[in-house]
Formats: structure tokens, sequence, C-alpha cells
């Protein structure tokens, strides 16, 4: 991840090495061309209440802060339920240093941990490593960003550091603006004055801070930070890996960067009030002033949070149910949609909220969060109701007005139908308490019934054999496009409506990415979306369909180095980084917005898909079954229960550590290379070969084996093949 101090791509391939990395000053603000604007390039950090975009010299060029919300149902846009209350700043924010009075040479990007960016400057042998990251928590009235410095002189010569504060308003913004000051720390003072000057013994180590702070209303006085206080805040926020664990890939190192990045832009691009109400998300994590909140972006980001922040994602799972309330009328005056009820406006959105949920107790358990309040359980109980008095008759299926924002396809859109499965099997599962023996009986007659319709109804053969289709006719025709902007056949597998190598699956997303579908793009090699005019040649949620394009583990070698190719320096996805009309591959564009939603779909698919983890808190129970393009990979620190568990392949061998205090039921499935005959299975050494079984998975046969691993236990696995 990141760049050099040239400004060139380190260790990655990528587009984006050419596409340019200053801030314009002439950059036009997105109320004025939002979907043709190239947002220039930029690294974010956010605690969830103030979130703000850095350039490449780590001033803060955007924040913003949440101050409300306002129902936008029957007033704007379908998919669009709510809308954000912001207070903007739009400028820049931080510090300028010299050396001798000279100024430092443009830094290098990297992470720590994968979450803090990290500008290191140089000149002289002075060398400045400037942490720039949010505190989780700051002071009741204010939100800032903190700058910490820490500049070594290696020279055998004394230097002269001089920095000052730089902080202006570039006065664009259409919101109310946040009110900013900037304060630096130097010698564990606070100077008001905004400039310091610091002369440095050869070999000398100093710390320099800066904070950044941004208030709705009128600034309080600030209170003295001191640099241990700093440094404290940092540990904090770099303790803060996600619950999903670090990935560590030999082969491909940028992989596992890459799941921390991903986390973290699904996490970022989430905004809340100071109570920690959340109020909706942004299409990204990049600071936009668009007020707009598009549920189904916003569904998919909380799906990724529920590996990776179980209690975020609890408040975001509680923001859909009281946002998209399915009993409610959607109200909006268009012709023929008077009245109608956001289950029928948006069957989809209607189902996420009681999806997300059920994840989450799967995942974590039914006491690692707040138990369903008035606010849940009464969109519980719409949902029920809604979903029996629409029972579609038999050989039909769930009729659905939008996606969210797009048209559904068909009569009967494919991937809500699988929501709707999805929704009904929590409301059975997980839910049941809440409901009466009949109406129970009922869904479940329901749930039974979709299956059955969505496997008959909305599966045809277009060329790469029997695939899903994204919607079908009540006369039995079917819908062949992919417009790359539906990610719930993709996600199908996760939901648990097909296994991840259903061949339904695949064989669609083959076809997607062909010339048969209208909407793949030639030159970008990539799916389109926009049907008339040339802004976005790759839609980014089609482009991670990749990596359900899989038949063997060539296939996804090749998928995950056409993602590489297209992720920005700092490993996250744009929405449009591609033209649709672009003849040079080296031209790329930053589109719409980071991409949210493609954050918590790819830690979906790489911990469940790929790496093939399945948790059940309820049994204790935990499925690794990976399939992976590489030899070797780890994952540690997977949250599960009172702790946590690691995972690790190694060629013909697993291993599963237990870190948490109870017995776990573990499922382990070993992969074996294409055309292998197994000779030998042992658990810890001890043959258990009569005790295994075979199965297929993609184009191999593997080995499962059941075990009960004990607290603090481990246990390995290892095959012997001919």
């Amino acid at each position: 991840m990141g760049y050099d101090a040239k400004g060139g791509a380190r260790n990655r391939s990528s587009l984006y090495a050419a596409a340019g990395l200053e801030w314009p000053n002439d950059y036009i603000p997105e109320d004025e061309i939002p979907r043709y604007n190239d947002y220039p390039f930029c690294v974010d950090v956010s605690n969830n209440r103030l979130l703000a975009s850095l350039d490449r010299s780590a001033f803060v060029r955007r924040a913003v802060v949440g101050v409300g919300s306002q129902d936008a149902r029957g007033s704007d846009a379908p998919g669009v339920y709510t809308k954000k209350q912001l207070a903007y700043f739009d400028g820049h924010c931080g510090l300028r240093m010299s050396i001798d009075s000279r100024p430092f040479q443009q830094p290098s990007l990297s992470f720590e941990k994968g979450i803090v960016p990290v500008f290191c400057f140089c000149r002289r042998d002075v060398e400045v490593m400037l942490r720039v990251f949010v505190p989780a928590v700051y002071e009741t009235k204010a939100s800032a960003v903190f700058l910490l410095a820490e500049v070594r002189n290696q020279s055998d010569s004394s230097h002269t550091l001089n920095i000052e504060l730089d902080c202006e308003e570039s006065g664009q913004s259409k919101w109310p603006d946040l009110a900013t000051d900037v304060t630096l720390i130097a010698d564990g003072n606070t100077d008001n004055h905004g400039s310091c000057q610091v002369s440095m013994d050869a070999g000398q180590m100093i710390q320099i801070g800066c904070i950044c702070r941004f208030a709705v209303d009128v600034l309080p006085s600030p209170r003295v930070v001191t640099l241990e206080e700093m440094d404290c805040a940092l540990e904090k926020v770099l303790e803060s890996v996600g619950s999903q664990g670090v990935l560590e890939v030999p082969e491909e190192p940028w992989v596992g960067e890459e799941l921390t990045r991903a986390a973290e832009l699904a996490r970022q691009s989430v905004l809340q009030l100071a109570d920690g109400e959340v109020i909706g998300s942004f299409w990204g994590s990049n600071v936009n002033p668009k007020p707009d909140v598009w549920m189904r972006d916003f569904s998919y980001t909380a799906i990724g949070l529920v590996d990776t922040n179980p209690q975020l994602a609890y408040r975001c799972a509680r923001y859909l149910c009281a946002a998209s309330a399915p009993g409610e009328p959607w109200g909006t005056s268009e012709e023929g949609q008077a009245g109608e009820s956001s289950y029928r406006h948006s069957l989809g959105n209607a189902c996420m909220g009681a999806v997300v949920l059920s994840m989450i107790f799967r995942r974590y358990g039914y006491d690692s969060v707040d138990q369903p309040d008035s606010v849940i359980v009464d969109y519980l109980h719409q949902l029920a109701r809604c979903m029996i008095a629409d029972r579609p008759d038999r050989g039909s299926l769930y009729a659905t007005r939008f996606i969210s924002d797009g048209l559904s396809r068909g009569d009967f859109h494919t991937g809500s139908n699988m929501l709707a499965w999805r929704a009904a099997d929590a409301l059975i599962e997980d839910f049941h308490a809440l409901f009466d023996n009949s109406t129970i009986e009922t869904l479940s007659s329901i749930r039974s019934q979709l299956v059955e319709t969505i496997e008959t109804l909305c599966v045809g053969s277009f060329g790469q054999g029997e695939q899903f289709v994204e919607g079908a006719y009540a006369d039995g025709t079917l819908v062949p496009i992919h417009d790359a902007e539906e990610s719930d056949l993709a996600l199908a597998s996760v939901y648990g409506f097909t296994k991840r190598d259903d061949r339904r699956i695949i064989n669609h997303m083959y076809w997607a990415h062909s010339t048969a579908n209208p909407y793949y793009a030639r030159i970008s090699r990539g799916i389109d979306f926009w049907d008339f005019d040339g802004s976005n040649g790759v839609s980014y949620p089609g482009h991670l369909c990749l990596l359900k394009r899989t038949r063997n583990r060539e296939d996804l070698r090749q998928a995950f180095a056409a993602i590489r190719r297209t992720t920005d320096l700092d490993g996250s996805f744009w929405w449009w980084p591609f033209k649709h009309d672009e003849t040079d591959a080296n031209r790329v564009k930053r589109g719409l917005g980071k991409c949210g939603w493609c954050g918590g779909e790819f830690v979906s698919l790489i911990l469940h898909d790929i790496l093939g983890i399945q948790t059940d808190a309820k049994t204790s129970s935990v499925s690794f079954a990976p399939y992976l393009p590489w030899r070797k990979a780890s994952l540690t620190g997977f949250a599960f229960l009172d702790g946590t568990v690691d995972f690790v392949v190694d060629d013909k061998k697993l291993s599963l550590v237990n870190n948490t205090g109870r017995d776990i039921h573990a499922r382990l499935q070993l992969c074996m290379p294409a055309n292998s005959m197994l000779e030998d299975v042992k658990i810890n050494g001890s043959s258990r070969r009569m005790e295994a079984q075979l199965v297929r998975l993609f184009d191999s046969s593997s080995v499962v084996l059941k075990e009960i691993v004990g607290p603090r236990k481990r246990i390995d696995m290892t095959i012997a093949i001919s």
C-alpha cells in the first residue's frame, strides 16, 4: 500500500500510479457535477463521528460531522429513505515544515497496522514520521484530527526544524461550516501562536503534535493535550484492528493488507451523531457534501461490518430497521406509487435489517450486543406481516419495483427474493420468540416455497451453462443481463442460499464478464452500469464479482490481480474508476467517490468464500475450509465467543488455535491439488483416515474432519497424497 517519495506506487501494480496525486486548487464541488467529477487522491481518517480526508502531504482537505437526519421517503430518488444533515469543512488544515528554511520533499505514504496513515518526510538526513488519526474520544462538543510527528536528526550535524500551522477555508461549501482551529504542541506545551522553531542536535529525536479541532457551533476553549496523551490515543487506535483479525499471505502480502483496508473503508463510510446513533453512510470513506443515504450501499457496508465491528454493525442494523419500516407507505407522488409500502417499493431494502441482525447474532451470540428495542421489534413484526400478506402464489415470487435506486429486472428480481428467503429464515430461526406458532409455520412454508421457485423460475442457460439470472417474468421469460450494481447473487453463498462453488453462480459471473453481457466494457474489461454516456466504464460492485468467477485456483489468482490493478494507492475501491469510452488503459478517474459497498462485500467474500470460515456462536462451532490460489495463509485474532481463533493453512496442513475459554466444535476442510489421491489424514499426528470424508469443492476433492478443540488448545490436520 501507499506510495514512495516520488509519488510512485510502492510494491504494487496499480493504474492509479499514473493518475496524479495532487489536490487541484480549482476542484469543483460535487454539487455542480457529481457524476462526472474526478476526485483527487485522498487518505481518510474517521471515528465515525468526524470523517476527514487528507491529501498526499497530510493536510486535512475536507471534514464532515453529522448533525441530524431527515426522512426523505416520497420526496427523492428511489433508494434514498433518509438524508444526512451535515456540518462541513473545505479548504486545507495542517502543518508546514522545513529544515534550515528549506522545505521537505514530498512524503511517502504507508500504513501502521493497516489502519493509521504514516507520512514520511525527509531532507538532509532529517526524517519526519507523521501519523494522522482521529481519536476515539476527544471532547464532548468538538472532534479533532491528531497529527503526531516523530522527528529524527540522523546526520552528524545540528539542524533547525521550523514548523508552522496553516489553516484556511475555501468558502465553497453550501453546508454550514464547521468551526475550526489548529493547535501546535511542542515540548509538552501548547502554542496557540501557530509556529515553533527547534534546534536539533546530531542524533536527537523529538516529538511534535498538532490538533485540528472541528465543532458544529462555536468551538469551546481547547483543553491542554500533552504529547503523552496523544501517544496513548494513537495506541488505542492501533489496537482497534477489526474483529476479523489480521490476514497474512506470504506469497501476496497485498491481499492481507487489502482486507484491513477494505474493513476500514466500510467502517469509515458510516456516520454517527454524538450520541452514537447511526444516520447513514456516504458512497465511501472520502468526504463529500452529498446528503443522500443510498440504502443498498449502506446495507452491503453493514454486512461487511458484521465480521469487523459488531457493535457498529448492530447500530447500522437498527438504522436499517427504522429507515425501511416495511409496512409504512413509501408515499411518492409518482404515478402508480401513491401509498405503496416500503416493502413493495424495494423488497431487498425492507429485508436487510433482519438479515444483518441475524448475521450478528449467529456470528457472536445473542448476548454480544444490546437486546432488540421497540424499533427493531416493531420492524420485525411489520416484516413478518408483509411477507405473509404479500405471499406469492405457488410458482411465483415477490414483486418489487426497485432493487434500491435501480429498477428491478423482470417481474421478479432474483437477488431480492433471495434476501426475502434469508429474512424469513431469520424470523423463523432467530426471532421465533416474537411470533405465535401459526406465524412461524406460515413463514416456514414461505421459506421453502421461495427456494423451490427461485431455483426453477430464475435459472436458465446462456452459453456458459445453467445459471441464475438477475430477474424473470411471470411468463417464464428471463432477463439475460448483469449491470454490475447487483451484488445479491455474488453474496448468495454468504446469505446461505447457495454453496460458494454453486455452478449456477459461477456460470453467471463468467457470462457477465463476457461480450455476451450487453453491459460488459471491452476496454476496461469490467461491467458498465450507465446506459447513456461514457462516465463509468467499470462499476466496482461488478468488478468484485470476479471473485465469484471461480472454477479453479487460477481464476481466483486472476481475479485478485484485476482487483489490485484498479484499487487506489491507499487500497480503496472507487465506484467508477474508468470511463466507458476510454482508449488508454493508463488513464483512469476516481469517479463518484470511494465504494463502501465494495469494502463490505470484499470482507465478506474473503472471509466466507475464500477462507471458508463459518461460525455459529449458539453451538460454539467453527468451520475452516479455505480454497486459495496460494500455498500459505494465516488469519490471527478472529473474534469468537469470549476470545479469538487463529487459522493457518500451510500447503497440506490446516491448523486451528482456540484462544477462548470454551470448547469449540471445529470442522476442518483441506483441499487437495486437482487430480490427486488421498493416502492418509492425521489430527495432531494420529491417523484419522477411516473417519475422514471426501467432498468436492470447485475443481478439487477435499478432506473433511470434525473435532472438539479445548480451551487454549491447538489442532493440526495434515494430509498425505499421491
